[in-house]
């Protein structure tokens, strides 16, 4: 991905070096630049206590560029002497306006999505009040139908989500269940069974989840796009009556959902394959399951999106 930037923004990109303990930004910041790691050891730090390391190769400052409040979600700070390569937002807006661009430009804001989420499932384990629950494979979590109090993150093992005995979804450490039920106040939209000889999980209440909410309304936002899309994917298996595909059968499942063959999925095409799950689901909630795809913000969905959304869970 780096030598794709290089090759189209060869004029603007700018080498810099930072000193040990020097801070390139702090969380807030009006931000107009990003960064590419070529040697180095970065520290991302946010007020609320995530922290995570980043070294060479890795990318950050993105997020600036490409949320409408231009501001830095974070602080960046150097463990050790770093040089980098600076791209500022005029020429990253020339980048993104490329069509040949299009699956960096896609999987640059994915990207942003995904530490987002990251970033919400970390102040949870962090500051919430959890239990420790254990299961066997084959026992099942909670069915879909019902309606959930708790919520559940995933320490160690493999979950299934599933619906109508096909699977959905299957759940590594680090990511989240039950979350449906409690955070959209819906019934339980998966049937969640352990896949692995052991599953260990941290159980969080509604009441203790629902502090957590009102102090973060970013965590908020991460965690209702997560949900929007898994209600997607659960569509998408009711429709074709099998369990959702991997990476390489994603075209197939595009295709099926882009009715008028024009290589986009636009309202209406999600609103017919959302119909196979509920047909009373508003055009407001429609909407919001479009807005949870649509990585670039034109109001549909291109297969690179697609792609860059379900082709790495």
């Amino acid at each position: 991905s780096l030598s794709g930037f290089a090759d189209l923004l060869s004029e603007s990109l700018n080498n810099k070096y930072f000193p040990k303990d020097h801070v390139i930004y702090n969380e807030g910041d009006l931000g107009d630049h990003m960064y590419f790691i070529n040697s180095g050891t970065v520290e991302v730090e946010t007020r609320d206590g995530f922290q995570i390391k980043l070294g060479k190769g890795a990318v950050f400052g993105e997020g600036a560029l490409l949320s409408k409040d231009k501001k830095r979600s974070a602080a960046v700070k150097c463990v050790t002497p770093v040089h980098v390569i600076e791209v500022d937002r005029r020429f990253f807006n020339k980048y993104l306006s490329n069509p040949d661009s299009s699956e960096l430009a896609h999987s640059l804001r994915e990207k942003v999505n995904a530490r987002a989420l990251s970033r919400a499932g970390d102040k949870l384990v962090r500051e919430g009040s959890s239990e420790t629950v254990e299961y066997k494979k084959g026992d099942i979590l909670f069915d879909e139908g019902g309606r959930g109090k708790c919520l559940y993150m995933l320490d160690e093992g493999k979950i299934d989500l599933s619906t109508g005995g096909n699977s959905v979804q299957v759940l590594s450490p680090g990511e989240l269940c039950g979350l449906q039920s409690v955070l959209l106040k819906r019934p339980i939209t998966f049937t969640a069974t352990c896949i692995s000889d052991k599953c260990r999980l941290r159980s969080m209440c509604e009441t203790d989840f629902n502090k957590l909410l009102k102090s973060s309304r970013s965590m908020k936002e991460s965690l209702e796009n997560m949900c929007l899309r898994r209600v997607f994917k659960k569509a998408v298996v009711k429709k074709m009556n099998k369990s959702f595909p991997s990476a390489s059968e994603l075209r197939e499942v595009f295709d099926a959902v882009d009715l008028d063959h024009s290589g986009t999925l636009d309202m209406n095409e999600i609103k017919e394959v959302l119909n196979f799950l509920d047909t009373k689901l508003t055009k407001r909630q429609t909407k919001d399951i479009l807005r949870s795809l649509d990585l670039d913000g034109s109001g549909e969905i291109d297969f690179e999106e697609f792609k860059n959304i379900f082709g790495k869970q």
